[in-house]
């Protein structure tokens, strides 16, 4: 039997999937407002020091111990793999789920034409500012879905292939996803701006044409107004992208945004 945060089932409908590393003082609140929500939780640790663990399972989660690779999309896969549900649900310990949304994603699970949902990401930002965008986070469990990308994962394109393989569609989930992390104070205290740019500078010298890492180190620089940073990349885009031609946006939803950020 699955063990839950809602109902036991033999067979659970939705796997919730987390990828965690000593997040004890984030996971109360992420599970509070999942609480009844989830069938099956799949937590992917990769070497939590702190409570994390314990809290997982107190809640009823299982935790599949992970090597750290430096790469999130290999995390993410390890809890796919390790998932039982009809449904994936994939979140993290600084995010909270609405009302609301817990109630549309309810819903979903009795849509026979859906097979996948994308859910209103707000951002909290410094100095009470926000900033929103639609995010697939939930989709029918298959084992032709992988993640993509070390950092930034991305589920996207493999989810579309299965959808049309299926002929489902994508729903808009009502409600809204908070996401807590990148407040400056917590995003300082855990180094996300060193940690992300040495990842994606990694994921540029394994392949010097990876258009979506260059997208999301010129959004690390604007964040975090690294006006060296900006300079240096958007320099690097632009000469990539005259190099490339018409052909630099060819495979990549973000390249657009790309030419305009490497333009300025």
């Amino acid at each position: 039997m699955a063990s839950t945060g809602g109902t036991a089932l033999a067979i659970p409908r939705l796997s919730l999937c987390l990828i965690v590393r000593d997040e004890e003082a984030m996971l109360p609140g992420l599970l509070e407002s999942v609480a009844g929500l989830w069938d099956e939780c799949v937590a992917v640790d990769s070497g939590s020091r702190d409570a994390t663990v314990p809290l997982l399972e107190a809640a009823g989660a299982r935790v599949v111990p992970f090597v750290w690779c430096d790469d999130f999309a290999a995390a993410r896969n390890a809890a796919l793999d390790a998932a039982t549900g009809d449904w994936i649900l994939a979140l993290d310990a600084d995010e909270r789920v609405s009302p609301e949304l817990a109630a549309s994603i309810r819903g979903l699970l009795d849509d026979p034409e859906a097979g996948a949902a994308t859910v209103l990401l707000r951002d909290e930002l410094p100095h009470g500012h926000v900033h929103e965008c639609r995010l697939l986070r939930l989709f029918r469990r298959d084992p032709a879905i992988r993640y993509e990308h070390a950092i930034h994962e991305d589920a996207s394109r493999t989810v579309a292939d299965v959808l049309r393989r299926d002929g489902r569609a994508t729903r808009e989930l009502d409600g809204v996803l908070r996401h807590l992390g990148y407040t400056r104070d917590v995003a300082a205290a855990r180094d996300k701006k060193n940690r992300d740019v040495t990842l994606l500078r990694r994921c540029l010298a394994a392949d010097p044409r990876d258009w979506y890492s260059r997208y999301k180190l010129l959004e690390q620089a604007r964040y975090w107004n690294a006006a060296a940073l900006w300079r240096r990349e958007a320099k690097s885009a632009a000469a990539l992208r005259a190099q490339a031609g018409p052909r630099a946006r060819d495979g990549f939803r973000g390249a657009g945004a790309l030419v305009g950020h490497g333009g300025r």
